[in-house]
């Protein structure tokens, strides 16, 4: 389920029209489906539409983010606990910080269908937005691509290339330090 605008579905004006009838004008609750920009009306609509998409798009690796600092907060009250226990908590405690903060990391890379090409769609000048929301039919092929076989084809031709560790690790140590220090770790 995903928040759209109203009428901007790619089905038919007839659907747009059934699904907003009961809605606030701006958005409506439907399936997850590619947004027609030329059937949001006004500039003001556009605009305040916009911005709700951005929320939501960043919802999802905000609460990476926040599940992340609470598992930080949760690594002071393991001390408490008897050593074997402690020791299992801490390790699972640290995994769920980096896998959190991984997830947040990588779903806002600026690329659709990823959160971060979403912020990034609702964000940009039109004239920037909409030609990297039609990137978003494509986004998982070059998800695939640059993340499995490029580096297959880099290792064949003896190339180290390895993108999610050039684009996430740097972010990732960067985010972690900071919870750190927020945590008081």
């Amino acid at each position: 389920m995903g928040v759209v605008p109203a009428g901007a579905f790619e089905d038919s004006p007839e659907e747009g029209r059934r699904l907003g009838a009961l809605r606030e004008p701006c958005f409506e609750v439907a399936q997850d489906r590619s947004i027609d920009e030329d059937r949001i009306e006004s500039r003001a609509t556009r605009r305040r539409c916009g911005r709700l998409l951005v929320l939501v798009a960043a919802a999802g690796p905000g609460i990476n983010l926040a599940m992340a600092i609470g598992a930080a907060i949760l690594l002071h009250g393991a001390v408490l606990l008897p050593a074997e226990i402690g020791i299992w908590t801490v390790e699972n405690l640290k995994n769920a910080l980096l896998i959190n903060v991984v997830l947040a990391v990588f779903n806002m890379l600026p690329l659709p269908p990823l959160d971060g090409g979403r912020v990034a769609v609702g964000l940009l000048p039109r004239f920037l937005a909409v030609p990297l929301a039609k990137l978003e039919r494509w986004g998982l092929f070059i998800i695939l691509g640059a993340l499995i076989i490029l580096p297959m084809i880099g290792r064949r031709l003896g190339l180290e290339i390895d993108l999610f560790d050039e684009l996430v690790r740097g972010p990732v140590e960067w985010m972690i330090g900071i919870i750190a220090r927020l945590t008081g770790h």
